[in-house]
């Protein structure tokens, strides 16, 4: 019964992307209008680096998961950046450890980067993030989104390896979350060997199947493995490791606690705040300053609401926080 449950839902993903791709060609071109050129010259700016001491993870940490985001990660970003802005972080480092869903993948990865002393979630928002809609305002196709996602995934991985970060740092600390198809089982990635290890899994964890490609997607980092979408599919759920998670979720009106499992906390924190989210979701694609709007409504998110995510992610209190209300120009 099991097994046929899953062929029956495998063969509903499939037709609903069908269904969803041709839907979108259709509503893109009743939406077509034509818009200002907009600068292509992206500067290579390298990012500044603070030399920390990385203390050890601790077996109790715990596991704070981001995503799925849709596109929406520049508002994930942004609360990251409050985070690790507000937090001291060495205490971060030992007591969370970064999971990834989807688009949730970067976040949690230039989160750690930042972490590590490697940049701010400012720099890697600025000169990465946005780079997705800069480069979609021009084409709003899906491969766009797709190649400039990979290729900012093998920067970033390229980037924090020069500069010391190195491939123990994301074993221990870092985990991206697919779904095998067929078997609808998670695929937990946290071998990156080299930045193409970490571009595939990038993009494993947020492929959708004939919408990005009518093909499936492989990550080889030890073996051929082909994986979809770890959010798309919803069984991100079933993720159950030993220790406490907290999943912060644009799909809950409330923060929601789930039936503990083996003693460990499940809980899902809506950070949808008052952002029109499925409204802006979209236009972040066609227009950088939108992009810019949606950070700043992050950050401010994560700061008004501090307390709360220390308490869920037990860290300490912390005095002379910055005001949510002075955010500097991206």
């Amino acid at each position: 019964m099991l097994q046929r449950n899953t062929m029956i839902a495998s063969a509903a993903l499939i037709a609903g992307t069908i269904v969803m791709y041709n839907g979108r060609k259709i509503i893109r071109a009743m939406g077509h209008q034509d818009r200002p050129a907009l600068s292509r010259d992206v500067v290579d700016v390298p990012p500044t680096v603070e030399k920390r001491t990385i203390p050890e993870l601790d077996s109790n940490a715990t596991e704070l998961v981001w995503g799925p985001s849709m596109v929406l990660l520049v508002y994930q970003m942004g609360i990251a950046h409050a985070i690790c802005e507000q937090n001291d972080y060495k205490t971060v480092l030992e007591r969370v450890r970064l999971t990834g869903v989807s688009g949730g993948c970067a976040t949690a990865g230039y989160m750690l980067a930042s972490l590590h002393g490697i940049g701010d979630m400012r720099y890697w928002y600025k000169y990465h993030g946005r780079r997705i809609s800069e480069e979609t305002s021009y084409n709003t196709s899906t491969r766009t989104m797709c190649r400039t996602s990979w290729y900012l995934g093998y920067e970033y991985w390229r980037i924090c390896n020069i500069l010391g970060m190195n491939v123990d740092c994301w074993t221990a600390r870092y985990r991206a979350l697919a779904t095998k198809p067929f078997s609808w089982s998670i695929q937990i990635l946290n071998t990156f060997p080299n930045a193409q290890c970490f571009a595939d899994a990038l993009i494993s964890s947020a492929f959708i199947p004939f919408i990005l490609s009518p093909y499936l997607y492989f990550y080889n980092a030890s073996k051929s493995c082909a994986l979809i979408d770890g959010g798309f599919t919803f069984n991100f759920s079933k993720y159950n490791p030993t220790n406490d998670i907290v999943h912060f979720s644009l799909a809950h009106g409330k923060t929601c606690n789930r039936p503990e499992r083996d003693g460990y906390k499940r809980i899902h924190y809506s950070i949808v705040g008052d952002t029109r989210f499925f409204r802006d979701n979209f236009g972040i694609l066609r227009d950088p300053a939108k992009s810019d709007h949606m950070f700043e409504q992050g950050y401010k998110f994560g700061c008004a609401n501090m307390q709360e995510i220390r308490k869920l992610l037990n860290l300490p209190d912390a005095n002379n926080l910055p005001d949510a209300n002075n955010l500097p120009d991206i």
